[in-house]
């Protein structure tokens, strides 16, 4: 699995971590290599941009955006979020995103 996001929704004081589930550990195929291999670059990429280094996340995100036919919607919204933090960086960065609305 890969981590999605770490997100404090409206209303609660805690933030929870979000997971998208995309191979069994079992499947030996060349589509669960694959997934696998991706797995594990979103999360590089995802912890750049947890520790605030946009720059080098917008660029993994990036890459692995571009590696998948119709590309991938998580790294597109990371792209996103890494160039709007990089034009505009935040004070202070705890790498939650707080939900404004349900």
């Amino acid at each position: 699995c890969r981590t999605l996001d770490v997100v404090q929704v409206k209303g609660k004081n805690e933030a929870v971590r979000i997971y998208e589930p995309l191979v069994e550990a079992s499947d030996s195929s060349s589509q669960g290599s694959y997934l696998r291999e991706l797995a594990k670059r979103f999360n590089e990429a995802w912890d750049l941009y947890y520790r605030g280094d946009f720059e080098l996340a917008l660029s993994a995100f990036q890459s692995i955006d571009a590696t998948r036919p119709g590309g991938d919607g998580p790294s597109y919204v990371y792209i996103k979020r890494c160039e709007d933090l990089v034009a505009d960086r935040p004070a202070s960065w705890t790498g939650v995103f707080v939900a404004k609305s349900k």
